[in-house]
Parts: structure tokens; C-alpha cells; sequence
């Protein structure tokens, strides 16, 4: 949920060009969080990785992702 938004900005700022930066911008951003994660891979990637965390505001109407 969310990841749509991304694209649609990036074509709508550029066309085919802003969609294809958004989406390498996106690709960099991964790679930079499995280096600090220490994996080089999805395949190394296991549950061991998920922490539940607190909320940090309460969900509204104006939030990027409601949940009303």
C-alpha cells in the first residue's frame, strides 16, 4: 500500500523520465537498506528482520494512509 503514489509523482513531474528517476531513486533506496540491514539480498531477508513498533501519531482523516 503506497508505492503507487511514487510513480504517479515521478510521471506526472517528468513524463517517462520522472518515472523511470522515481523508480531508480526507489531501487537505490532499497539497495541502501539491505546494506544497513548487513544482507545483500531479499533471499537473506527473514522474520528476524520485523520488529513491531509503536505508532508514532494517531491515524485521521488527513493522513497520508488513514485507517477510518
Amino acid at each position: 500500500m503506497g508505492l503507487g503514489r511514487l510513480q504517479c509523482l515521478g510521471l506526472a513531474a517528468a513524463g517517462q523520465a520522472g518515472l523511470e528517476r522515481a523508480l531508480e531513486i526507489l531501487e537505490e533506496e532499497i539497495r541502501i537498506c539491505l546494506g544497513l540491514l548487513g544482507v545483500t539480498s531479499y533471499s537473506q531477508l527473514d522474520a528476524s528482520y520485523v520488529r513491531e513498533a509503536p505508532a508514532v501519531t494517531d491515524p485521521h482523516v488527513l493522513s497520508a494512509f488513514p485507517l477510518l
